[in-house]
Formats: C-alpha cells, sequence, structure tokens
C-alpha cells in the first residue's frame, strides 16, 4: 500500500479562528502559529513533558502550553482528525492507525486497583 504525506499545517491553519489586532506597538509580538503547532506535534509524538520543548528551535513551552489548551477548548485538533479522515478516504485510503502508549509507574508495583487482603486491609 502506498503511503501518502499529508501537509498537516496546510489543513489546519484555515481551523485557527483569526485574532483581533491589538493596538500599535502595545504587548509582545505573537508567536509564529506554524512553529507553535509543530511543536505541540512533537510533543504530542514524543510524550516528553512541556517543559522539555527544546528552547530556540521551538516558541517557549508557555506559549505552546496556552495555544494547546486553547485549540483544545475549540475543538480544533478533532476537526483535524475529521479532516485527515476525509482526504484518506478520498484518496481511496480505508485505514488509519493511530498510536498512545501511555506509561505510568505503579508505587511498588502494586497494582491499585487491586482488592487488598483481610489481613493487609487498613485499620
Amino acid at each position: 500500500m502506498k503511503e501518502v504525506a499529508i501537509d498537516l499545517w496546510a489543513l489546519f491553519e484555515p481551523l485557527i479562528p483569526k485574532e483581533q489586532k491589538r493596538k500599535r506597538g502595545v504587548g509582545r509580538p505573537r508567536a509564529d502559529l506554524k512553529a507553535v503547532f509543530e511543536a505541540i506535534l512533537w510533543m504530542l509524538e514524543t510524550g516528553v513533558q512541556w517543559r522539555f520543548i527544546p528552547q530556540g528551535y521551538f516558541p517557549a513551552y508557555q506559549t505552546c502550553h496556552r495555544y494547546y489548551q486553547s485549540w483544545v477548548k475549540l475543538g480544533l485538533f478533532k476537526k483535524l482528525v475529521r479532516k485527515v479522515r476525509q482526504l484518506k478516504r478520498s484518496q481511496g485510503l480505508q485505514q488509519m492507525h493511530f498510536v498512545d502508549g501511555t506509561f505510568v509507574s505503579a508505587k511498588k508495583g502494586a497494582v491499585a486497583s487491586a482488592k487488598q487482603s483481610g489481613a493487609k486491609a487498613p485499620r
């Protein structure tokens, strides 16, 4: 099966609501939204914490996190997945695979939902 590359930014950019212009010279310059989007994708792909987003290569992690939170509230990532699905179907590709892995260590290897035996029950 032929793998088709998709430009996610081209699909995502039209979904972003236009921001109101600020008065001239007020506040910091706005972050490059494409760089923010790429940082979010990098963070989601690698699974690192926000603070470990490489400085200098991407905008500040606080900026990326703020945009991520607002875009999630607006449902933009759900809309992006729908657009990707529609695009894949239009190209005749029926299958898509999303992989998510979450690893959380348990204290002393215990299962949190396991019932304690009567001898070990809290007093």
